[in-house]
Protein backbone atom coordinates (compact mmCIF):
# COMPACT_ATOMS: atom_id res chain seq x y z
CA UNK A 1 0.00 0.00 0.00
CA UNK A 2 1.50 3.59 -1.24
CA UNK A 3 1.96 6.09 1.35
CA UNK A 4 0.39 9.19 1.15
CA UNK A 5 1.10 11.22 4.71
CA UNK A 6 4.61 10.63 6.56
CA UNK A 7 5.19 12.17 9.77
CA UNK A 8 8.36 12.29 12.21
CA UNK A 9 9.48 13.70 15.09
CA UNK A 10 6.42 15.75 15.13
CA UNK A 11 5.90 17.35 18.63
CA UNK A 12 3.66 20.71 19.82
CA UNK A 13 3.98 22.82 23.06
CA UNK A 14 1.82 25.17 24.25
CA UNK A 15 2.89 27.84 26.89
CA UNK A 16 0.90 28.16 29.95
CA UNK A 17 0.57 31.39 31.85
CA UNK A 18 -0.39 32.50 35.23
CA UNK A 19 -0.02 36.03 36.58
CA UNK A 20 3.28 36.62 38.53
CA UNK A 21 4.73 32.74 38.14
CA UNK A 22 6.99 31.61 35.82
CA UNK A 23 5.83 30.21 32.28
CA UNK A 24 5.54 26.90 31.79
CA UNK A 25 5.59 24.50 29.09
CA UNK A 26 2.76 21.80 27.94
CA UNK A 27 3.54 18.85 25.86
CA UNK A 28 0.50 18.10 23.84
CA UNK A 29 2.23 16.10 20.79
CA UNK A 30 5.51 14.43 21.87
CA UNK A 31 7.92 12.84 19.12
CA UNK A 32 5.07 11.45 17.31
CA UNK A 33 5.65 8.87 13.96
CA UNK A 34 2.85 8.10 12.06
CA UNK A 35 1.93 6.67 8.38
CA UNK A 36 -0.97 7.03 6.65
CA UNK A 37 -1.16 5.27 3.38
CA UNK A 38 -3.51 5.90 0.43
CA UNK A 39 -7.13 4.64 0.29
CA UNK A 40 -7.47 3.45 4.30
CA UNK A 41 -9.32 4.85 6.98
CA UNK A 42 -7.00 5.64 10.27
CA UNK A 43 -8.72 6.55 13.71
CA UNK A 44 -6.69 8.12 15.90
CA UNK A 45 -8.39 7.29 19.22
CA UNK A 46 -8.07 8.05 23.07
CA UNK A 47 -9.20 10.33 26.36
CA UNK A 48 -10.32 13.65 26.03
CA UNK A 49 -6.81 15.76 26.14
CA UNK A 50 -4.12 13.32 24.82
CA UNK A 51 -3.62 14.87 22.26
CA UNK A 52 -5.68 13.70 18.80
CA UNK A 53 -6.79 17.18 17.69
CA UNK A 54 -3.47 18.66 17.96
CA UNK A 55 -2.00 15.94 16.60
CA UNK A 56 -4.30 16.41 13.43
CA UNK A 57 -4.23 20.16 13.45
CA UNK A 58 -0.63 19.31 13.19
CA UNK A 59 -0.56 17.15 10.23
CA UNK A 60 -2.46 19.23 8.09
CA UNK A 61 -0.78 22.64 9.61
CA UNK A 62 -3.79 24.06 10.57
CA UNK A 63 -0.81 24.49 13.85
CA UNK A 64 2.44 24.44 13.16
CA UNK A 65 5.00 22.01 14.96
CA UNK A 66 7.87 23.11 17.12
CA UNK A 67 9.67 19.96 15.82
CA UNK A 68 9.34 17.36 13.01
CA UNK A 69 8.95 16.30 9.61
CA UNK A 70 5.85 16.06 7.22
CA UNK A 71 5.31 14.51 4.01
CA UNK A 72 2.13 14.64 1.91
CA UNK A 73 2.26 12.76 -1.19
CA UNK A 74 5.71 13.02 -1.45
CA UNK A 75 5.87 17.48 -0.63
CA UNK A 76 7.70 18.63 2.03
CA UNK A 77 5.31 20.63 4.31
CA UNK A 78 7.60 21.61 6.63
CA UNK A 79 9.18 23.53 4.09
CA UNK A 80 6.55 25.06 1.95
CA UNK A 81 5.64 29.09 1.99
CA UNK A 82 2.39 30.23 3.32
CA UNK A 83 1.51 30.75 -0.39
CA UNK A 84 3.07 27.37 -1.19
CA UNK A 85 0.85 26.01 1.32
CA UNK A 86 -2.32 27.32 0.70
CA UNK A 87 -2.18 25.94 -3.00
CA UNK A 88 -1.45 22.38 -1.01
CA UNK A 89 -4.48 22.39 1.03
CA UNK A 90 -6.75 22.05 -2.40
CA UNK A 91 -5.27 18.19 -1.24
CA UNK A 92 -6.29 17.88 2.12
CA UNK A 93 -9.45 19.11 3.86
CA UNK A 94 -10.98 19.35 7.58
CA UNK A 95 -14.33 18.55 8.93
CA UNK A 96 -14.12 19.71 12.37
CA UNK A 97 -16.54 18.67 15.28
CA UNK A 98 -18.92 21.63 15.95
CA UNK A 99 -20.43 21.83 12.85
CA UNK A 100 -22.31 24.96 14.06
CA UNK A 101 -19.31 26.85 14.68
CA UNK A 102 -17.72 25.38 11.58
CA UNK A 103 -20.14 27.18 9.38
CA UNK A 104 -21.19 31.14 8.85
CA UNK A 105 -24.63 32.18 10.52
CA UNK A 106 -24.80 34.85 8.03
CA UNK A 107 -23.93 32.55 5.05
CA UNK A 108 -25.80 30.60 3.26
CA UNK A 109 -25.17 26.87 2.59
CA UNK A 110 -24.92 27.46 -1.44
CA UNK A 111 -22.23 30.57 -0.30
CA UNK A 112 -20.38 28.08 2.72
CA UNK A 113 -19.95 25.37 0.27
CA UNK A 114 -18.92 27.56 -3.01
CA UNK A 115 -16.30 29.84 -0.99
CA UNK A 116 -13.57 27.03 -1.34
CA UNK A 117 -14.63 26.43 -4.68
CA UNK A 118 -13.91 30.41 -5.68
CA UNK A 119 -10.69 30.60 -3.12
CA UNK A 120 -8.91 28.51 -5.37
CA UNK A 121 -10.40 28.88 -8.44
CA UNK A 122 -11.49 25.41 -9.40
CA UNK A 123 -14.36 26.61 -11.27
CA UNK A 124 -15.57 28.97 -13.60
CA UNK A 125 -18.36 31.19 -12.58
CA UNK A 126 -21.09 30.10 -14.21
CA UNK A 127 -20.21 26.25 -13.10
CA UNK A 128 -19.76 26.93 -9.44
CA UNK A 129 -23.59 26.48 -9.13
CA UNK A 130 -23.98 23.10 -10.56
CA UNK A 131 -21.11 22.29 -9.35
CA UNK A 132 -22.37 23.00 -5.43
CA UNK A 133 -25.82 21.31 -5.93
CA UNK A 134 -24.01 18.28 -6.91
CA UNK A 135 -22.12 18.43 -3.41
CA UNK A 136 -25.26 18.99 -1.64
CA UNK A 137 -26.82 16.00 -3.19
CA UNK A 138 -23.63 13.52 -2.94
CA UNK A 139 -24.19 14.21 1.12
CA UNK A 140 -27.93 13.45 0.25
CA UNK A 141 -29.43 16.80 1.34
CA UNK A 142 -31.66 18.38 -1.26
CA UNK A 143 -30.87 20.99 -3.16
CA UNK A 144 -33.24 23.25 -1.11
CA UNK A 145 -31.71 23.26 1.38
CA UNK A 146 -29.09 25.94 -0.37
CA UNK A 147 -30.74 28.99 0.49
CA UNK A 148 -31.15 28.55 4.21
CA UNK A 149 -29.09 29.15 7.00
CA UNK A 150 -27.25 27.34 9.24
CA UNK A 151 -29.65 27.90 12.42
CA UNK A 152 -32.42 26.53 10.05
CA UNK A 153 -30.65 22.69 9.66
CA UNK A 154 -30.32 19.98 12.08
CA UNK A 155 -26.84 18.91 13.90
CA UNK A 156 -26.62 15.61 11.08
CA UNK A 157 -27.62 18.41 8.34
CA UNK A 158 -25.63 20.73 9.24
CA UNK A 159 -22.83 18.26 9.07
CA UNK A 160 -23.45 16.74 5.67
CA UNK A 161 -23.01 20.69 4.87
CA UNK A 162 -19.56 20.49 6.39
CA UNK A 163 -18.57 17.60 4.91
CA UNK A 164 -19.82 18.56 1.30
CA UNK A 165 -18.02 22.03 1.71
CA UNK A 166 -14.68 19.77 2.28
CA UNK A 167 -15.34 17.78 -0.55
CA UNK A 168 -15.33 20.63 -2.76
CA UNK A 169 -11.76 21.13 -3.44
CA UNK A 170 -11.39 17.22 -4.58
CA UNK A 171 -9.12 16.41 -1.41
CA UNK A 172 -7.13 13.23 -1.70
CA UNK A 173 -7.41 13.14 2.08
CA UNK A 174 -9.64 14.38 4.59
CA UNK A 175 -9.23 14.51 8.71
CA UNK A 176 -12.81 14.39 10.93
CA UNK A 177 -12.70 15.43 14.43
CA UNK A 178 -15.26 13.71 16.46
CA UNK A 179 -17.61 13.91 13.37
CA UNK A 180 -20.53 11.91 15.33
CA UNK A 181 -19.89 13.03 18.80
CA UNK A 182 -22.70 15.51 19.00
CA UNK A 183 -25.22 13.80 17.14
CA UNK A 184 -27.84 11.28 18.00
CA UNK A 185 -27.30 7.53 17.50
CA UNK A 186 -29.63 7.07 14.72
CA UNK A 187 -28.02 10.24 13.24
CA UNK A 188 -24.62 8.72 13.75
CA UNK A 189 -25.27 5.40 11.87
CA UNK A 190 -26.44 7.87 8.81
CA UNK A 191 -23.42 9.86 8.64
CA UNK A 192 -21.10 6.72 9.24
CA UNK A 193 -22.82 4.92 6.50
CA UNK A 194 -22.19 8.61 4.25
CA UNK A 195 -18.34 8.89 5.38
CA UNK A 196 -18.41 4.80 4.17
CA UNK A 197 -19.94 5.62 0.78
CA UNK A 198 -18.04 8.90 -0.14
CA UNK A 199 -14.51 6.84 0.94
CA UNK A 200 -15.69 4.38 -1.61
CA UNK A 201 -16.81 6.17 -4.51
CA UNK A 202 -14.61 8.99 -4.01
CA UNK A 203 -11.38 6.82 -3.39
CA UNK A 204 -10.49 9.21 -0.44
CA UNK A 205 -7.85 8.31 2.08
CA UNK A 206 -9.79 9.55 5.84
CA UNK A 207 -7.56 9.69 9.54
CA UNK A 208 -11.12 9.54 12.00
CA UNK A 209 -10.40 11.47 15.03
CA UNK A 210 -12.35 10.06 17.78
CA UNK A 211 -13.17 8.56 21.12
CA UNK A 212 -16.37 6.56 20.43
CA UNK A 213 -14.78 3.01 20.25
CA UNK A 214 -17.62 1.43 18.95
CA UNK A 215 -17.64 3.95 16.05
CA UNK A 216 -14.28 3.31 15.30
CA UNK A 217 -14.97 -0.42 15.31
CA UNK A 218 -17.42 0.59 12.42
CA UNK A 219 -15.04 2.17 9.82
CA UNK A 220 -11.34 2.11 11.04
CA UNK A 221 -8.77 0.02 9.16
CA UNK A 222 -5.72 0.83 11.59
CA UNK A 223 -6.09 1.88 15.15
CA UNK A 224 -3.43 4.38 16.45
CA UNK A 225 -3.85 5.11 20.89
CA UNK A 226 -3.01 8.07 21.94
CA UNK A 227 -1.68 8.59 25.54
CA UNK A 228 -0.14 11.62 27.30
CA UNK A 229 0.69 13.24 23.81
CA UNK A 230 2.05 9.84 22.21
CA UNK A 231 1.07 7.22 20.20
CA UNK A 232 1.36 3.71 22.65
CA UNK A 233 -0.37 1.23 20.09
CA UNK A 234 -1.10 1.11 16.57
CA UNK A 235 -2.04 -1.70 14.65
CA UNK A 236 -4.96 -3.06 12.14
CA UNK A 237 -8.55 -2.85 13.83
CA UNK A 238 -8.43 -6.55 14.41
CA UNK A 239 -5.45 -5.99 16.37
CA UNK A 240 -6.10 -3.50 18.33
CA UNK A 241 -9.58 -4.37 19.15
CA UNK A 242 -8.90 -8.37 19.28
CA UNK A 243 -5.82 -8.73 21.06
CA UNK A 244 -4.72 -5.34 22.89
CA UNK A 245 -1.24 -5.43 24.08
CA UNK A 246 -0.91 -2.05 25.60
CA UNK A 247 -2.30 -1.50 29.40
CA UNK A 248 -3.97 1.96 28.30
CA UNK A 249 -5.79 -0.06 25.07
CA UNK A 250 -6.97 -2.62 27.26
CA UNK A 251 -8.85 -0.23 29.70
CA UNK A 252 -10.35 1.94 26.94
CA UNK A 253 -11.82 -1.71 25.18
CA UNK A 254 -13.09 -2.64 28.43
CA UNK A 255 -14.98 0.35 29.31
CA UNK A 256 -16.82 -0.15 26.24
CA UNK A 257 -20.29 -1.26 26.99
CA UNK A 258 -21.31 -4.51 25.63
CA UNK A 259 -25.34 -4.90 24.26
CA UNK A 260 -26.12 -7.82 25.40
CA UNK A 261 -27.24 -8.82 29.18
CA UNK A 262 -25.89 -12.66 28.66
CA UNK A 263 -22.04 -11.39 28.43
CA UNK A 264 -20.72 -10.07 30.91
CA UNK A 265 -16.80 -8.08 30.61
CA UNK A 266 -14.09 -7.82 33.23
CA UNK A 267 -13.37 -4.16 33.57
CA UNK A 268 -10.34 -2.68 34.20
CA UNK A 269 -10.43 -0.09 36.28
CA UNK A 270 -7.26 2.66 36.14
CA UNK A 271 -5.81 3.02 39.75
CA UNK A 272 -4.12 6.52 40.60
CA UNK A 273 -4.55 10.00 39.24
CA UNK A 274 -3.76 11.09 35.95
CA UNK A 275 -0.77 13.10 35.88
CA UNK A 276 -0.38 16.89 35.12
CA UNK A 277 0.69 17.60 31.35
CA UNK A 278 3.13 20.59 33.17
CA UNK A 279 4.33 17.77 35.09
CA UNK A 280 4.76 14.91 33.55
CA UNK A 281 6.23 11.67 35.26
CA UNK A 282 9.26 10.53 34.60
CA UNK A 283 9.28 6.85 32.81
CA UNK A 284 6.36 5.69 31.63
CA UNK A 285 3.55 8.33 31.56
CA UNK A 286 1.04 5.89 32.03
CA UNK A 287 2.78 3.73 35.18
CA UNK A 288 1.04 5.55 38.11
CA UNK A 289 -2.42 4.53 36.53
CA UNK A 290 -1.05 1.08 35.62
CA UNK A 291 -1.57 -2.50 36.79
CA UNK A 292 1.12 -3.96 34.67
CA UNK A 293 3.67 -1.63 36.15
CA UNK A 294 3.35 -3.26 39.29
CA UNK A 295 4.93 -6.58 40.56
CA UNK A 296 3.16 -8.98 42.37
CA UNK A 297 4.07 -6.92 46.02
CA UNK A 298 2.67 -4.11 44.87
CA UNK A 299 6.01 -1.98 44.22
CA UNK A 300 6.55 -0.33 40.53
CA UNK A 301 8.89 -1.92 38.56
CA UNK A 302 12.02 -0.14 37.74
CA UNK A 303 12.06 -0.29 34.14
CA UNK A 304 8.71 1.78 34.04
CA UNK A 305 9.59 4.48 36.50
CA UNK A 306 12.75 5.27 35.01
CA UNK A 307 12.85 4.63 30.97
CA UNK A 308 10.37 5.72 28.64
CA UNK A 309 9.79 2.37 26.62
CA UNK A 310 10.22 2.64 22.51
CA UNK A 311 7.12 2.46 20.00
CA UNK A 312 8.42 -1.01 18.96
CA UNK A 313 7.95 -2.96 15.71
CA UNK A 314 7.09 -6.67 17.00
CA UNK A 315 6.28 -7.29 12.92
CA UNK A 316 5.04 -5.18 10.19
CA UNK A 317 1.27 -4.37 11.55
CA UNK A 318 1.07 -4.23 15.33
CA UNK A 319 3.09 -1.75 17.44
CA UNK A 320 3.08 -0.68 21.19
CA UNK A 321 4.93 1.27 23.51
CA UNK A 322 5.19 -0.81 26.43
CA UNK A 323 7.77 -2.60 28.89
CA UNK A 324 5.46 -5.40 29.57
CA UNK A 325 3.17 -5.57 26.60
CA UNK A 326 0.35 -8.27 26.53
CA UNK A 327 1.14 -11.21 24.07
CA UNK A 328 -1.54 -13.83 23.08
Amino acid sequence: MKRLLRARGLSKSFTWRRPWRRRRQLKAVDEVNLDVYRGECLAVVGESGSGKTTLGRCLLRLLDPDAGEISFDGDDLMGLTSRQLRRRRVAFQMVFQDSAAALDPRMRISASIAEPIRYHRLRSPSEIGPRVTSLLELVGLAASFLERYPHQLSGGQRQRVCIARALATEPKLLLLDEPVSALDVSVRAQILGLLADLRQRLELTMICIAHDLAMVEQIADRVAVMYFGKIVEIGSRRDVFEQPQHPYTRSLLRAVPIPDPRRRQRREVLTGEVPSPLSPPAGCAFHPRCATARSADGAMRPLCVELEPELTMPDREHSVACHYPTRS
